[in-house]
């Protein structure tokens, strides 16, 4: 569903949120910059633990190496081989493809604490 923010707050977004559907969202007005050059200035060194969605595996990289897998996918981050066979991980389709995601962010500290303004963007 794509929802459109500009006029305020969506009633839809709050019932699509809770049923948990895929959602795009246009038109939020922010108060902070949240795009990942300003991320990666502020926040790259930290370390995040990433979940790579097609094999289910685990690791971590630092939120700079996620970040810039953004702009050029070829740059993301591998999960590591596997310990006993030293060999990557493949999909079903036998594929070495990495769908990533941040697993908790931010790993060690309350949102509200590391960002106190881009809370404010949240909530």
């Amino acid at each position: 569903a794509r929802l459109d923010f500009s006029s305020g707050y969506s009633r839809a977004f709050k019932e699509r949120w809770r049923r948990g559907e895929p959602l795009i969202v246009c038109g939020v007005k922010l108060r902070e910059s949240w795009t990942p050059e300003w991320m990666m200035s502020e926040l790259g060194g930290m370390e995040v633990e990433l979940i790579d969605m097609v094999n289910e595996q685990e690791f971590r990289a630092s939120l700079a190496a996620f970040l810039v897998g953004f702009a050029e996918p070829r740059k993301r981050p591998r999960p590591p081989p596997d310990p006993q066979s030293g060999v990557r991980k493949r999909n079903r389709e036998g594929r070495m493809r990495t769908l990533l995601k941040i697993k908790d962010f931010p790993p060690e500290k309350d949102f509200a604490e590391l960002l106190p303004k881009h809370f404010g963007d949240l909530m």
